[in-house]
């Protein structure tokens, strides 16, 4: 914070955002089209893609960044009011109206194929049907968090000029919700996947069990 002004921050909810659409895009291609699949070389090059596309939106910030005495800190010097409004503008776009788009049209695409989806005799296919309905259900779970998450800031941030305080309110606005929307995430999967309700018990065993070991290693050290 001190260094960037939280621009790395804002990296990764932009990285996130674009994640979410991808992992929107996978879930219509299993659900309506399942036998055009990405491949694994396409998805090899995705994540790392969509993370360098989270850079060079979170760019500007940083290469404006210029230490503020008074804060003692480094902070966000545009060049002028307009090139700050247009740069939060395309920012606010790009993080939260465009995505919301393309998950809303592919997940509306989703429920409507798994409302007509026809009835299949087999047992196994209904099985692989109900785990993709429940994968597809914490999914669209996600994305409503993340409208209700992100709506309102891109919200302000058109209407920051005739709100009190201006974008100082819509800053702290913006931090709290994408806060809260990271916050949300993990809740949502550990209620709808049993997977990673396993996983994460699994990882905070192996924390604790580290954390007793090295107390024990540090009561041996103190009586020798």
């Amino acid at each position: 914070m001190f260094i960037t002004g939280g621009a790395l921050g804002w990296v990764a909810a932009a990285a996130s955002s674009f994640l979410l659409v991808a992992i929107a895009v996978e879930r219509y291609y299993a659900t309506l089209h399942p036998l055009l699949t990405l491949s694994r070389g396409r998805s090899s090059w995705l994540v790392p893609g969509l993370w360098i596309l989270g850079i060079l939106l979170g760019l500007p910030p940083l290469v404006v960044s210029a230490y503020d005495v008074e804060s003692q800190m480094c902070v966000e010097n545009f060049p002028d009011y307009t090139t700050t409004r247009a740069y939060y503008f395309i920012w606010s776009f790009a993080n939260s109206v465009l995505p919301i788009c393309i998950m809303g049209y592919l997940y509306a695409r989703i429920i409507s194929r798994l409302r007509n989806r026809a009835v299949v005799p087999s047992s196994s296919l209904k099985s692989v049907s109900r785990s993709t309905n429940k994968v597809t259900k914490m999914l669209i779970s996600v994305f409503v968090i993340f409208v209700t998450c992100w709506i309102p800031p891109a919200v302000l941030c058109v209407l920051s000029p005739v709100i009190p305080g201006g974008y100082v309110t819509v800053y702290s606005v913006i931090t709290a919700c994408a806060l809260l929307n990271s916050c949300l995430n993990p809740l949502v999967y550990s209620l709808h996947s049993q997977q990673f309700r396993k996983n994460l018990a699994s990882l905070v065993k192996k924390k604790a069990r580290i954390a007793n070991d090295n107390g024990d290693r540090a009561a041996q050290c103190k009586q020798t």
